[in-house]
């Protein structure tokens, strides 16, 4: 997002709910970072999500904190929240099995909360791919993990959840060629101000404790 590496992870099905081939495996879990290293791994037939806690973003976001250093931080390994038996899942590089991609295929968009992370909402993501949707979740600038530094964008304006979201959707259909065949978004908490702002009447909804809706009517 111009010119700052955004990570987002994702969550696919094998094959697109569009095509009568059937596969052995419920989804893929990927994460779109063409240009770096993965933040996911397969340790024996194991997805393990790769996470940071960063000290020093938490302190600049709650107290305006510049002097804590950039050592300062924790990580961890997640373990997903989808029943995989016999481990029948892959960890993939997107860049690298694109071309295996649903297409068409349902989309939805998770955007996390404040002091999030792009693997708040991954057992939504498990889950609806294993239903047949594609599922993004991008890193968003409030984010503990501290991942990318959206000040140091090539002109100079600060990266924005919007801009993320749209150089997303960009992506989709002008780099990866995916026919999306519907758009879907779920937001937590501060997401759900993402929610509000993305896309047309169009779209599927979902917040979750957030704000009430300005949408159309209240209900």
């Amino acid at each position: 997002v111009d010119g700052v590496q955004v990570p987002v992870a994702s969550w696919y099905p094998r094959v697109s709910i569009y095509d009568d081939e059937q596969s052995s495996s419920p989804f893929t879990a990927s994460p779109i970072e063409p240009t770096s290293v993965s933040q996911q791994r397969q340790d024996s037939n194991k997805v393990v999500y790769e996470h940071r806690i960063s000290v020093k973003k938490i302190g600049k976001m709650l107290a305006g904190w510049n002097l804590i250093p950039s050592f300062a931080y924790r990580d961890f390994s997640l373990r997903p929240s989808f029943d995989f038996g016999n481990g029948n899942i892959q960890v993939v590089s997107f860049s690298e099995d694109d071309d295996k991609l649903p297409n068409p295929a349902p989309v939805v968009i998770l955007a996390h909360g404040y002091l999030g992370s792009r693997f708040d909402l991954s057992h939504l993501g498990e889950m609806l791919a294993s239903e047949g949707f594609l599922v993004l979740a991008p890193e968003y600038p409030e984010s503990l993990a501290d991942s990318f530094d959206p000040f140091e964008s090539s002109s100079g304006i600060t990266i924005d959840r919007t801009a993320i979201t749209a150089e997303l959707l960009s992506a989709l259909t002008n780099k990866w060629n995916l026919q999306p065949a519907s758009f879907g978004i779920v937001g937590h908490s501060l997401g759900c101000g993402t929610v509000e702002r993305t896309g047309d009447e169009t779209w599927s909804r979902v917040c979750l404790a957030g704000y009430p809706s300005s949408r159309g009517s209240s209900s």
